[in-house]
């Protein structure tokens, strides 16, 4: 039984980031060549995975679209008088190849956002001793053209993990950096703007079964992010000036942070808010209990938070329209956040073929530094759900 319950939870814990593959800054890619031969569709994702004993393909989707494929709904502020259609997912193809000693894989992922701007992305993934190691290192490449000529963004996230055969069940540890250089006019290379950031985020998973057909799944994450210095080119010269963004990516609007592992919460709250040298520290403290039987599995996971965020120097003033439009301050000491965020997931399984799965999860750790220019405004809600099922070959 146990051994079934260890199984059982490495295969959720694949599902939770299998992405079919790749989604913001390519968390998912590093189970590739582990995963199970599946068709699966999803809310948030859809693909096969497929092959021989040696020989892995896989095909698919992924991106926070709400299934949506394709449409014409986006506007793409163009003058002319055509509806312009859009595929909003981004599209993978991955290819590897498995051996006792050590398993290689490659892929490419493409996100398209419109005429202007598109992501690539190329994926090296490894594994050895007996699948104990792997690492995956996804460098994503924006390039724009058109209205965006002369914009190029390059981000990565390297992931590595080290899987024990004790309470310490397994490390992962992620490297983050981004550089954007963005054209502040197309047709003149040398007017930019040029952003950079890096970022650490470590986590340790624990194991306990009680022996009555539950697991505990403690786990520590620490994660570290701040902004590094901004370059400005004009015709005259560069000049270098404090940072003001600690999460730069190739992909537009990313976000931080997934469903389970404990929610990091983004720069956000009223006002208009400017941080010179920002930085952000998370902390978050998830359990994870699975309770499993040979057709349903629930899994339920509190998690505290606390995430703080600085910098050198933080100026407030009022967002525009309010009452108090004349306000400003500058602020010592950096904005914090303790909260807590709950999340479930429930695998039905009839056959051991054919898997439903939902999950849900729902908190308040988005709040942060309440000041006099948020006018009582206490910040959004943390909410995320997926659904969807796979059949296994």
């Amino acid at each position: 039984m146990k051994k079934f319950l260890t199984i059982l939870f490495f295969a959720m814990i694949s599902s939770q980031i299998f992405g079919y593959y790749g989604g913001i800054g390519g968390r998912g890619y590093i189970d590739f060549l582990v995963d199970r031969d599946q068709l699966r569709i999803r809310v948030s994702h859809m693909g096969f995975h497929a092959g021989t004993e040696n020989v892995k393909v896989a095909f698919g989707f992924a991106g926070n679209t709400g299934g949506i494929l394709l449409g014409n709904f986006t506007n793409n502020g163009s003058t002319d008088n055509k509806m312009a259609s859009y595929f909003s997912p981004s599209v993978a193809l991955l290819v590897g190849y498995k051996s006792d000693l050590i398993s290689v894989g490659g892929g490419y992922n493409f996100q398209f956002y419109d005429k202007n701007y598109g992501v690539h992305t190329p994926v090296l993934m490894l594994t050895a001793l007996e699948n104990s190691f792997r690492m995956a290192i996804p460098i994503s490449i924006g390039v724009g053209q058109n209205e965006l000529k002369n914009t190029l963004a390059v981000s990565t996230m390297i992931e590595a993990r080290y899987y024990f055969k004790t309470w310490l069940n397994h490390l992962r540890l992620y490297f983050l950096y981004g550089n954007s250089k963005d054209a502040n006019n197309p047709n003149n290379k040398n007017i930019y703007e040029q952003k950079s950031s890096i970022g650490f985020d470590a986590r340790a998973y624990f194991f306990h079964d009680t022996g009555r057909g539950l697991t505990i799944w403690p786990y520590l994450r620490v994660a570290y992010d701040t902004a590094l210095k901004t370059v400005n080119s004009s015709d005259g010269g560069k000049t270098r000036t404090d940072g003001d963004n600690f999460s730069v990516t190739a992909y537009k609007n990313a976000a931080r942070g997934e469903l389970a592992g404990g929610y990091i919460a983004s720069l956000a709250g009223g006002g208009n808010v400017t941080i010179k040298n920002p930085y952000r520290v998370g902390i978050t403290l998830p359990v994870m209990f699975v309770a499993s039987s040979d057709f349903v599995s629930l899994t339920l996971e509190p998690s505290l938070s606390v995430t703080i965020i600085g910098g050198r120097e933080i100026n407030i003033a009022a967002a525009d329209g309010k009452p108090s439009a004349d306000f400003s301050a500058t602020k010592t000491g950096p904005y914090y956040t303790l909260g807590y965020v709950v999340y479930g997931e429930i695998f039905l399984t009839p056959i051991p073929e054919l898997e439903f799965f939902l999950s849900l999860q729902a908190g308040g750790t988005t709040r942060w530094g309440l000041t006099q220019a948020n006018n009582g405004t206490i910040g959004n809600l943390v909410f995320g759900a997926d659904s969807g099922i796979s059949w296994y070959f």
